[in-house]
């Protein structure tokens, strides 16, 4: 399944910062936990990897009148979001054929005006960086008051060089829509650090951490994937699996902003106690409110790159987070029973999208949880087959 192998290239900026700050790290940092000692099939929801557990050996519930070859078959089709490996490929080669075959996936959405449409070809891994703004500025222009679609046209521009003419125009665009969201005044603190405008940064950066509202749109994300894609071939089972896999492709820059967090080299025009204060600030803001586990985390470790700035050791600076936000940030964990519920009930599902966004990511993972109770999986040894059957090993070994 491709939700590893995109979460893997989200939580990378946490490993490779954490070590950048800890240099007596040798293992796995805290961000994103310790790894088990034996591997566990995993999966990615919400844009966080998550567990699966083995199956249990409980009676499945198929439905009156169906075999288990006929309720699993869906499943055993997951594996055709990914082309078939060919014998000595290399892994950048395969990733090539698999990012235009989802693009031949989504082919169905070529030529539409719909907004929707044009939110999800932005994804299109195969496209270009400007042929992906300009998708998502299409959207945004057919639905002038939808923050998201805003968010995802800045977040483009933001995720790298060279800067992009209109940077100033997304800018304003998204901070109309989103005046008080702090993970859309986070992007727009990284933009301006895209532009070198560290005075810029700071003056958002410090905004974010006293925003009222904390929303990565993840929920809404899915949501707007998911209904695009109805309009494609896509099974209910595929259209799932690869909404959730794009979605997880677009966190905040995190780099960016860690480095300037850290306080290394000094901005003449903004003190770098203040730098070091926002960035304490949203952080445990965003650690202790964002709406997905991958925001908080990333809140978590901007936070602690503040105090390790402020003269904690990095054992200090984690501990002191800890007390003062109860806790660590825990990674969700989605059960066989729970992944395949989601994939087989699309009622379930859209209400556990509801939930997502009404409530936030680990909120509603505990009420996919309470809701499990008298649900029991039957597919669980097709589910797995699937990611196993799914391309060739480098795609997961050669991430950072």
């Amino acid at each position: 399944m491709r939700w590893l192998a995109v979460v893997l290239l989200a939580l990378a900026p946490l490993l490779w910062w954490g070590m950048r700050t800890d240099p007596e790290v040798t293992s796995t940092p805290d961000p994103v936990g310790d790894a088990a000692p034996t591997p566990t099939p995993t999966a990615v929801v919400e844009g966080e990897t998550a567990r699966l557990e083995s199956p249990s050996p409980k009676a499945s519930t198929l439905p009156a009148g169906s075999s288990s070859q006929d309720a699993c078959a869906p499943f055993a089709e997951l594996a055709l979001l990914q082309p078939t490996s060919q014998p000595d490929e290399s892994a950048d080669a395969y990733r090539q054929r698999a990012d235009q075959h989802i693009d031949q996936l989504m082919g169905g959405l070529n030529h539409s005006q719909d907004p929707d449409h044009l939110f999800a070809l932005s994804f299109s891994p195969h496209r270009t960086t400007q042929e992906q703004l300009e998708l998502a500025r299409q959207a945004a222009a057919l639905d002038p008051d939808n923050p998201l679609f805003r968010y995802r046209a800045l977040g483009i521009c933001a995720s790298g060089p060279p800067v992009c003419a209109q940077v100033a125009e997304l800018e304003r665009d998204l901070l109309r829509v989103a005046p008080d969201n702090s993970e859309a005044l986070i992007m727009v603190a990284a933009s301006c650090l895209m532009r070198a405008d560290a005075k810029c940064a700071y003056r958002y950066l410090d905004r974010a951490g006293a925003a009222s509202e904390v929303s990565a749109y993840f929920g809404e994300t899915i949501t707007h994937l998911d209904r695009a894609l109805t309009a494609t071939d896509l099974s209910y089972q595929q259209r799932v699996e690869l909404a959730f896999s794009l979605g997880a492709t677009a966190p905040v820059p995190f780099g960016l902003l860690a480095e300037f967090c850290r306080g290394v080299d000094p901005v003449p025009s903004v003190p770098s106690a203040s730098v070091i204060e926002a960035c304490i600030a949203y952080g445990e803001r965003s650690a202790s409110g964002a709406d997905t586990v991958l925001a908080q985390k990333m809140g978590e470790e901007l936070a602690r790159l503040g105090y390790i700035a402020q003269g904690y050791t990095p054992e200090e600076a984690r501990t002191h987070l800890r007390e003062r936000l109860g806790g660590s940030v825990e990674l969700a964990v989605l059960s066989i029973a729970m992944y395949e519920r989601l994939l087989s009930d699309e009622a379930f599902f859209r209400r556990y999208l509801a939930q997502l966004i009404d409530i936030g990511e680990s909120a509603a993972q505990a009420w996919v949880s309470a809701q499990m109770v008298d649900w029991q999986p039957s597919c669980a040894a097709e589910l797995i087959a699937a990611r196993e059957g799914e391309g060739p090993a480098p795609m997961e070994q050669d991430q950072p």
